[in-house]
């Protein structure tokens, strides 16, 4: 895979205008300082990208414009920051030789603790008590009413839809909660449980373990099989009154037909950190729904994240330049 050293090319393009997401300025020298065989060069702005593209061995982004990526003729390997690659597999990155890995499992505790935030926060209301706190209201006969009372997640059961590296984080805490925990992955799925989880399914017992769940976390990839997946018909498959979590993709649900299945009663809640456009449109029905609670594309964030996406690449970096299979390698034609 490994071009000579002599003719290696880094290009260091994960910068930001958030903070939190964008590279500090001492990695590019660094890794130069690391790897004194290879050439790193970096690329701040649009127009430094495409300049220093054609001689890039090896690319280190958050985004390769597929515009550009006719220019990119020495690249042999694309490594990005983050772990959800839909955004980045053009149809023509994907026919391409250009080997594309990502930071699968760098976030997988921080969108674990996310989601079971919001699992704990739609189970005990917390978010309809802070909004009764804003109006200075004692709503204890408000939140003990009608059929969506609080009520304790020991006992009862967790379907993971997607359950890769954050899946089984989340899986994890909510064992740790008493949940029966149940996993459904494309990928051995018949195979005995990991420790997360008390059972594994593949997708085609999918409506089967919805119909049993009080329950639902979506941690998907997006990709041709799960777009739009959560329609009106699979929401229809809930168990009345279910609970409903996505710290996936936004696009693998139908927001319209999740709106109706609140407004139905047959999803009991929904916590949601991603949608179909962000961000979320300001005459969308979910802002001001009661039993939503939305964050705004934020459940992967944390301080340390750019820190260890940094530590893989260069972990990655010497097994390329050893000729070593890579980390993370990401399957181009299945999206993950």
């Amino acid at each position: 895979m490994a071009a000579p050293r002599s003719r290696i090319v880094v290009q260091i393009n994960a910068f930001s205008p958030y903070r939190l997401w964008s590279l500090s300025e001492s990695v590019p020298d660094r890794i130069a300082r690391a790897f004194p065989t290879v050439r790193v060069v970096q690329s701040r702005d649009g127009e430094a990208f495409v300049k220093l593209l054609p001689e890039a061995t090896v690319l280190y982004t958050w985004s390769m414009p597929r515009r550009h990526l006719a220019r990119a003729a020495k690249l042999k390997w694309l490594h990005t920051a983050e772990g959800g690659v839909d955004r980045l597999l053009s149809p023509e990155l994907v026919k391409s030789k250009i080997v594309v890995t990502n930071c699968a499992g760098v976030t997988h505790d921080s969108v674990a603790d996310h989601a079971t935030g919001m699992v704990l926060s739609l189970s005990r209301r917390l978010a309809e008590s802070r909004d009764l706190q804003r109006q200075r209201v004692w709503g204890r006969d408000l939140l003990w009413s009608g059929d969506r009372v609080p009520f304790a997640l020991t006992g009862k059961t967790a379907l993971v839809v997607g359950f890769g590296s954050i899946g089984a984080a989340i899986g994890r805490r909510l064992k740790a909660c008493g949940m029966t925990v149940v996993g459904l992955r494309a990928k051995d799925a018949d195979k005995t449980p990991p420790p997360e989880a008390d059972e594994i399914h593949g997708p085609e017992e999918l409506e089967a373990q919805l119909a049993r769940a009080e329950v639902v976390v979506l941690a998907l990839p997006l990709t041709r099989e799960t777009r739009r997946l959560f329609d009106a018909e699979r929401f229809g498959a809930f168990k009345p009154g279910a609970l409903f979590v996505n710290v996936g993709r936004g696009e693998v649900v139908d927001d319209a037909a999740l709106a109706e299945a609140l407004a139905s009663g047959r999803v009991g809640g929904a916590g949601l950190d991603v949608f179909n456009e962000e961000p979320l449109p300001r005459e969308s029905p979910l802002w001001g729904h009661p039993r939503v609670v939305i964050t705004p594309h934020v459940a992967g964030t944390d301080p340390g994240h750019m820190e260890r996406a940094t530590e893989l690449f260069e972990r990655n970096l010497e097994r390329f330049l050893n000729d070593e299979p890579l980390l993370n390698v990401v399957d181009k034609n299945l999206g993950y």
